[in-house]
């Protein structure tokens, strides 16, 4: 179970993540990555962090906002950790 970490809002990486996620990975948008939320499909285990979401003004439109102790724990129950940016 990977757990694919989008840190930028680069046009390039939806279509370039999306090819490698399989179905028991998970998909945690940080930071500018966040405005991402719209290219991955509501099959994906997408998670938002929700302090990101705030400091930005918008809400979360798919998948399911979480806290920073919740980051913590899917780090803990996802192997590799892979970071994009």
């Amino acid at each position: 179970m990977t757990l694919h970490v989008l840190l930028s809002a680069a046009a390039h990486l939806p279509a370039q993540v999306s090819g490698l996620i399989r179905e028991d990975d998970a998909v945690l948008l940080l930071g500018d990555g966040v405005y991402l939320q719209a290219h991955f499909s509501s099959q994906t285990q997408l998670y938002l962090r929700q302090q990101d979401l705030q400091q930005r003004g918008i809400q979360a439109s798919t998948g399911q906002t979480i806290s920073d102790e919740e980051w913590v724990a899917l780090t803990l129950t996802h192997q590799p950790v892979v970071s994009w940016s």
